[in-house]
């Protein structure tokens, strides 16, 4: 069977779908336009300038974008709804649990898990051998609880020894069963679908009587910041504004006329700019009819960005752990637009750029996936990688295949010989794109650009303009 090696060469077709998302890529590599978030100054033309900004900067990302969207011919919810695991789950009832912030909730059951970090809204699947998750997972079910997700750092763990404390970290996300199987084919095995709903502080770690994991854990809040003129509107007076847009735009204004912290403040702090901005990011590598919609609530957008992005552990547990909605989108904005190029971790060759990452789930690019020896791993799908820096090792196969339709082919980097991922090849007629690659995130290094002298002296500008922006223009009502 074929490993995916000799596949490094496009096929000379004309005709050949790939063929026109490499001119794309061609013509992505000659222009490419930054985004500037402060550019727009003038209050008057605020909604037209903001929109034009943004369709310059990912006029290039946003059209390969489409273009391989509409290539694709796989069915991208198969990924989201993790058929690997069987069609004959069965669903556990009820709707979605929910805990009130600043509750202290004891004896939670902990899954501590490694090269995960769960987000809320984000699906995590379960696959166990073991008697202790066993017996764990059947009276969660029971007593349709919820249980605590944690990331382990280090090396290897020994869950009944003293080095628990050491290895776990104390920020996670509450998870709660959706749908199960137990099988007793030859071993008892259970599988599950999960879905993480809240986010919570460790305050102490504790044991079962059979030595599990659990602990006493307080619900994290979720701070949303209103208006900054909202204590003088009151909802009553929200049936006379002429204008949506206009009024928000002018309430910045007429709020930095009132307290000394100037409109370019509020602006920043704005969660409908931040929003845009970030839409327009990511629907460089995202389908754009899908992004939008996902941005109407935006504690699950900030949730889902954050799940999406190919982050190190150290700045996704950094997003999990702010508590202000508009605080994590502006993190996750910065992020997205200082990350370039996305390197192996152990010796930082370059494996792939940032605008070859692309959604093959409706779910977004990255994804927890669960082997049947029950690792989880979180991968990140790419159309195309740096073929002198990845290699392909072992034969391709279909047997458990998280993309049905398609074979895996183990993948190390070219330097290290570490693990990266794997290359899916499609064993089936018809189906788009022949092949892309999986690379896992505890892999993968982000390399951010370096913020430079010009970036800081264009942001001085920007905020020298609008300083006198608002002190020369007359104030509207």
């Amino acid at each position: 069977m074929d490993d995916g090696d000799n596949q490094q060469q496009p096929i000379d077709e004309d005709a050949n779908p790939e063929n026109q998302l490499e001119e794309l890529d061609d013509e992505a590599d000659a222009e490419f336009v930054v985004i500037d978030d402060d550019d727009d100054t003038d209050e008057a033309t605020s909604s037209t300038s903001s929109e034009s900004s943004e369709e310059g900067g990912v006029n290039m990302g946003a059209r390969q974008s489409r273009a391989r969207c509409e290539l694709i011919t796989f069915n991208q919810n198969l990924p989201a709804t993790h058929s690997y695991l069987g069609a004959d789950l069965e669903d556990t009832g009820g709707g979605a649990s929910w805990v009130e912030p600043g509750s202290i909730l004891d004896n939670v059951p902990i899954f501590p898990v490694a090269g995960l970090i769960l987000m809320p809204g984000q699906t995590l699947p379960l696959q166990s051998l073991h008697p202790h998750r066993i017996s764990m997972f059947r009276r969660i079910i029971e007593r349709h609880s919820m249980f605590a997700v944690l990331t382990l750092r280090g090396g290897p763990l020994d869950l009944m020894g003293d080095t628990m404390r050491q290895e776990m970290v104390n920020v996670g996300t509450l998870a709660q069963v959706v749908a199960f199987k137990e099988s007793e084919d030859v071993l008892t095995t259970i599988k599950i679908r999960a879905v993480g709903r809240q986010r919570f502080m460790l305050v102490e770690l504790k044991h079962t009587i059979d030595g599990g994991p659990c602990g006493k854990v307080r619900i994290l809040p979720e701070i949303c910041l209103g208006d900054a003129l909202s204590c003088a509107t009151p909802d009553s007076w929200q049936k006379f504004r002429l204008n949506k847009s206009f009024n928000r735009s002018q309430k910045r204004y007429i709020a930095s006329c009132f307290t000394p912290t100037p409109s370019f403040v509020y602006r920043q702090n704005d969660a409908e700019v931040i929003k845009s901005q970030l839409v327009a990011e990511l629907s460089q590598w995202y389908d754009p009819t899908r992004v939008a919609p996902l941005a109407d609530n935006l504690v699950d957008f900030s949730f889902w960005v954050a799940t999406n992005l190919p982050i190190d552990d150290d700045n996704k547990l950094f997003l999990l752990g702010i508590n202000c909605t508009v605080q994590r989108l502006r993190c996750e904005l910065y992020l997205i637009r200082q990350c370039e190029d996305l390197c192996c971790r152990s010796c930082s060759l370059r494996i792939c750029k940032k605008r070859d990452v692309f959604s093959m789930s409706v779910d977004g690019p990255m994804g927890a996936y669960v082997n049947p020896s029950g690792h989880v791993h979180e991968m990140l799908t790419v159309y195309d990688v740096n073929h002198s820096g990845i290699l392909s090792r072992g034969r391709s196969s279909i047997e458990s295949s998280w993309f049905p339709g398609y074979a895996w082919t183990i993948q190390v980097c070219a330097r290290c010989h570490a693990h990266m991922g794997w290359k899916f090849s499609a064993r089936e007629d018809g189906l788009q794109p022949k092949k892309f690659w999986g690379l896992t995130r505890s892999a993968i290094w982000p390399m951010m650009r370096e913020p430079t002298d010009d970036d800081a002296q264009a942001d001085e500008q920007h905020a020298e303009a609008a300083r006198d922006d608002v002190t020369h223009r007359p104030l509207r009502l």
